[in-house]
């Protein structure tokens, strides 16, 4: 006799079966992006701290990752993600490499950004060109330098002194290439002349025939012979040749 129910309960489990054979086959990506935030997180964090090694408790830094598409979907790994940045002392925008190093390896691409601050000279009032900089006129302020162009400058001390070459508006930080040594001497003024032979040295007056900052060689006319001679600017109204 046959058990219908016996026959009913088979007849289920071979459709069952047979539907999970035939199902197409859904391959879900294990590593998200969610993953890969986290990934980069726990790297950061540790490349931060060995960064931190490197300045005094005046710097800090932070990090941004970039967007990540919610839609990326990378296979399964089976070891750790690895994380890579180009160069371990890149500040601002740069890019991480993720990757899968298992038996079947994947790597992407993801935009990170690096910041670090500190204080640097800035300018505290308006500073027109041409001017000799005091130091009424400066001011430390801890500003994001990790984008920035240019050598700048952090010790007031350093830009005491030294001459505008282009006009700053307040806070604008102080680069070296807007700058120039003073002017310490200026077209027409009365100068003395250091000639030097050894350990002789002989003062002439001049009269210079250019502007003159320190360090520069201008041309001036000795007062008595009328002769031009190239000297350099030692000092406020001296200059100095060797004979």
């Amino acid at each position: 006799m046959v058990n219908y129910i016996a026959l009913r309960s088979y007849l289920l489990t071979a459709n069952l079966i047979c539907a999970l054979l035939l199902a197409p086959i859904r391959s879900e990506a294990a590593v998200n992006p969610s993953m890969i935030r986290l990934s980069i997180d726990d790297f950061m964090r540790q490349h931060m701290q060995l960064l931190a090694q490197r300045y005094d408790d005046s710097v800090t830094m932070d990090y941004k990752i970039g967007a990540l598409d919610n839609r990326i979907t990378m296979p399964d790994c089976g070891s750790p993600l690895a994380i890579e940045l180009k160069d371990s002392n890149s500040f601002g925008r740069t890019n991480v490499r993720v990757s899968c190093q298992s038996t079947s390896p994947w790597s992407l691409y993801v935009p990170l950004t690096i910041n670090l601050y500190r204080p640097v000279v800035t300018a505290a009032v308006p500073l027109s060109r041409g001017i000799n900089i005091g130091a009424h006129q400066l001011r430390l302020r801890k500003v994001n330098i990790s984008s920035l162009n240019g050598s700048y400058f952090s010790d007031i001390a350093e830009v005491i002194g030294m001459q505008s070459k282009r006009a700053l508006r307040a806070d604008a930080i102080v680069l070296a290439s807007q700058l120039a040594p003073p002017l310490l001497v200026k077209r027409g003024d009365a100068v003395i002349l250091s000639a030097s032979s050894g350990a002789l040295v002989v003062k002439i007056a001049a009269t210079a025939l250019r502007d003159g900052h320190a360090g520069e060689q201008i041309t001036v006319r000795n007062k008595q012979s009328k002769r031009l001679v190239d000297a350099r600017v030692t000092g406020p109204g001296q200059v100095s040749v060797a004979m």
